[in-house]
């Protein structure tokens, strides 16, 4: 073969190599741009492609065997402990459950929250499920039963759309394989936000997820959670880096955990799973009860896993602590005057109090929550990261509750950011020492609001300190759903802060929407938080008295 070779000056040579450089640095530029503009809390409009893609499957489910409405009530909304005698009484098989599930897809796509579906594997699996039972051969607690996780955990097969729709996870996370070896079946991903700050989820692939108590309002950062209550799957495993399991179970009404971060191994995950110095991802399920969070709990923390991972210590499951039955001494946390609580919300602690009031109870404060936010903010906003709010961040220095912000998008060098990470740590140490100088056991708190109406979330950023302490805590922190907002708690008090409007907003037309609590245990406690988490939820009843059809 021949090659030309094509002779150049020097003079030419210099104009291409300054040429080559600017298109360089403006495709540089173009980058930076697209990506600033990708996470910036400014909204556009974006075509749902999830939609398109999931259409003709889901039309497709109509060749499926019919299932019959009294069936179907049977079973959707029950909690996999239910499910679990249902299967173990042959009065129902993996297949038809599965079946089941599939039918309630059209109602998951009207709300935007669904990732990705791996149909046919998943059918695949419940039959050779259902012969394993037939001849006695059961794995586990989940033996047969469907599970869904949040888009960034890895399993098999699955895609993710975060930053990388192309993205197909080769292997399960060894917490997947530990489920799987319990009988799990994983067909469905829940969505989530392409900026993880948000506590809404909007992406370009899926859209806008919507809660199934509202389309007017969000599911939260963790969409999957749509997908319990929607009749989808009984449980979903998801993640928690600011808040996301607790509030995406408060705001649709699930029991959820978010776990020590290192408690659950996170071998093998290959999601948009991205530690900061000073702050780490907590893995945990959501679920219809307590009882189903403590069954992953057993599941993942077992010997198989232990066995494959050598950088968690190693604390099994300990039953006798979940069902513990002493007297505890409980912390409270109530209004703070920093983001002064809905009544609604002061309401969800009392409930929460009246179910445990053969217990002792001592009221505590959060440490301040504007150095918080502005603590909290600065691990997110570190080095390049500062760019993602320029325009908010350079807006609200005058406002009072955003004033973190900018500070936070000051940071400029990594002796700034050393200096937080050490604030951080003194804040963590003196509150624990507080703690364990009162003989506290575990502590309730609150939510700043029940589920915010679609595109609110930014503006109640600073509220979220009530969440986020906990994460820099690195506790073990679930939520249990108590109640409903009710007729007469639809009301915001008037103040002369410019967030006032946004709270009124959102309180309006909020009847019915869950409430939850908060319950937060020393790292590494999980039964103990689980504990307190299922007198509450014995006392409380919540799902006997919500019906989502």
């Amino acid at each position: 073969m021949a090659f030309f070779k094509i002779h150049l000056t020097e003079k030419v040579k210099g104009i291409l190599l300054v040429v080559g450089f600017g298109a360089l640095a403006f495709a540089s530029y173009l980058t930076r741009t697209h990506l600033t503009s990708k996470f910036n809390f400014k909204k556009t409009k974006k075509p749902n492609q999830s939609k398109i893609q999931f259409k003709t499957i889901i039309e497709n489910l109509s060749k499926l065997p019919h299932i019959s409405s009294e069936f179907e009530k049977d079973v959707l909304f029950d909690s996999l402990f239910e499910l679990r005698v249902a299967l173990d009484k042959y009065e129902i098989s993996s297949e038809e459950l599965l079946i089941t599930y599939f039918h309630r897809l059209k109602k998951a796509l009207k709300h935007n929250c669904i990732s990705d579906l791996s149909l046919e594997q998943a059918l695949l699996q419940a039959k050779i499920l259902d012969r394993e039972l037939k001849y006695e051969t059961k794995r586990g607690i989940f033996h047969g039963i469907p599970i869904s996780v949040k888009e960034n955990i890895s399993v098999r097969g699955m895609k993710s759309s975060i930053c990388n729709k192309n993205l197909v996870y080769t292997q399960d996370s060894l917490i997947i394989e530990a489920l799987r070896q319990q009988g799990a079946i994983f067909y469905i991903s829940g969505s989530m936000p392409e900026d993880i700050r948000l506590y809404e989820t909007d992406n370009s692939f899926t859209g806008k997820a919507t809660n199934p108590f509202s389309h007017y309002r969000t599911t939260g950062d963790s969409s999957d959670a749509a997908l319990i209550v929607l009749g989808c799957a009984p449980l979903t495993i998801s993640s928690d880096l600011n808040g996301s399991i607790r509030v995406s179970a408060s705001y649709c009404g699930l029991f959820g955990l978010r776990a020590t971060s290192k408690r659950i191994s996170q071998l093998g995950q290959d999601g948009l799973f991205k530690d900061f110095p000073g702050l780490s991802v907590g893995i945990g399920p959501m679920g219809k009860s307590t009882d189903d969070c403590a069954a992953f709990m057993k599941a993942v923390c077992s010997d198989y896993v232990y066995q494959r991972d050598m950088s968690i210590p190693r604390i099994p499951w300990d039953e006798k602590a979940y069902k513990d039955s002493r007297k505890l001494k409980i912390g409270y946390i109530e209004s703070n005057k920093y983001w002064p609580l809905p009544s609604c919300m002061e309401a969800a602690i009392y409930i929460a109090k009246v179910a445990l009031e053969d217990h002792e109870f001592v009221k505590i404060e959060l440490p301040d929550m504007e150095t918080i936010n502005e603590l909290f903010s600065s691990i997110f906003m570190s080095s390049n990261d500062a760019n993602i709010y320029p325009k908010k961040a350079k807006s609200l220095t005058h406002h009072e509750k955003d004033s973190f912000l900018s500070k936070s998008a000051n940071l400029h060098s990594s002796h700034d950011y050393v200096k937080n990470l050490i604030k951080i740590e003194k804040i963590k140490q003196e509150f624990f020492k507080k703690w364990a100088q009162e003989g506290i056991d575990v502590i309730i708190a609150p939510y700043p609001v029940p589920a915010t109406i679609l595109d609110s979330c930014e503006d109640l950023f600073p509220s979220f300190a009530y969440v986020t302490f906990f994460n820099l805590l690195d506790c073990p922190a679930g939520n249990v759903p108590v109640d409903c907002v009710r007729q007469n708690e639809q009301i915001y008090e008037e103040t002369s802060e410019k967030w006032t409007k946004v709270m009124k907003d959102n309180m309006r037309n909020s009847i019915g929407m869950p409430l939850g609590v908060q319950v937060i245990a020393p790292p590494y406690r999980e039964e103990l938080c689980l504990n307190v988490m299922k007198q509450i939820e014995e006392k409380t009843l919540f799902w006997k008295k919500v019906n989502i059809n």
